[in-house]
């Protein structure tokens, strides 16, 4: 049996802090979440939630089966469409970049393993359901529907909140995201 083990719950959410921070600044998810403030709200894996004391510091699984990733984010007016709302495209931006963190949970971050890196998109479908309006909080909600060695299926749910720390007031978007992980293929990049 294999003796690798996952990042704990701290350490994954360090890997998506500096993910974040360290975005290609010529990138279109850059574009997308300049000038807004993305807050990571809740990570969660098999019960052990961030912020929860030791067991999120310092508990290190060999497989992940219940993960959940919540982030925050206001609409500016930037992330527009020519109807003021957001725009589809910059949605289904945020949704690939948001729900690849959910990854982490999957990973031990060593070479050679599954999951060394976020993968690459294989398919992102995104249902519309009501628009995102410039100035409302957005509450993105992904949870995989199947992680494996090489791929990784997460469905996501976007919200519309009552304010920054409000509940929530509707759907706005659901969607399937599929990962490919690359890591193997690295090397020959």
């Amino acid at each position: 049996m294999s003796s690798v083990t996952l990042l704990s719950v701290e350490d994954v959410a360090n890997t998506i802090e500096y993910a974040s921070a360290n975005m290609n600044e010529h990138g279109w998810s850059h574009e997308a979440f300049k000038s807004t403030q993305v807050r990571l709200t809740h990570l969660e894996r098999d019960g052990v939630v961030l912020g929860s004391g030791e067991r999120a510091k310092n508990e290190r699984p060999k497989r992940a089966f219940n993960t959940e990733v919540r982030f925050r984010l206001v609409v500016q007016p930037h992330m527009t469409n020519s109807f003021g709302t957001m725009h589809g495209g910059c949605m289904a931006t945020c949704i690939d970049t948001l729900s690849s963190y959910l990854i982490a949970l999957h990973s031990s971050m060593e070479v050679g393993q599954p999951w060394l890196t976020f993968g690459v998109t294989q398919s992102l479908s995104v249902q519309y359901l009501a628009p995102g309006n410039v100035g409302k909080w957005l509450e993105f909600v992904s949870t995989p529907m199947s992680v494996g060695k090489s791929l990784a299926v997460i469905c996501t749910d976007v919200y519309e909140l009552e304010g920054e720390n409000g509940g929530r007031t509707r759907r706005i978007a659901t969607s399937q995201h599929a990962k490919v992980d690359v890591s193997g293929r690295l090397s020959k990049i």
